[in-house]
């Protein structure tokens, strides 16, 4: 089964914005581990445009399909916690195992992080905003 992936700051709920990437887990990891580097440009870049008599519009043509990266994102939540999310709202690292809630009784997935001891929880282990 298809599943659409986005970039997710657990601290302030805030999406990337990635519309329909379609089985792009791995490329988004990827993203993660350079996301210092993507936050460092877009501060790079609102410098050189402040440079005098410099008439440059700097771009990032870094994509996948129709998935521009946003250095400007990574420059608003650098120092956050970014994971991967999925279209259903799950984050990657979490258990997702489903469960039923013993408060209202309905199946739920398990917000907790992978490998965690029991029990399993609709909320994460870090307090993250999801």
């Amino acid at each position: 089964m298809s599943c659409d992936y986005d970039l997710w700051c657990l601290d302030c709920g805030d999406p990337h914005n990635f519309y329909d990437w379609n089985y792009g887990e791995k490329e988004l990891h990827a993203l993660l581990r350079y996301a210092d580097f993507f936050a460092h440009m877009a501060e790079t870049w609102e410098r050189l445009k402040k440079e005098p008599n410099v008439w440059l519009e700097p771009r990032l043509t870094l994509q996948h399909d129709n998935h521009p990266v946003s250095p400007t994102w990574f420059q608003k939540h650098r120092g956050h916690k970014l994971a991967v999310r999925d279209e259903y709202g799950r984050i990657h690292d979490e258990c997702a195992e489903t469960f039923n809630c013993g408060e209202c009784k309905n199946q739920r997935w398990c917000r907790r992080l992978k490998g965690h001891e029991p029990p399993h929880s609709e909320h994460r282990d870090d307090g993250g905003k999801t």
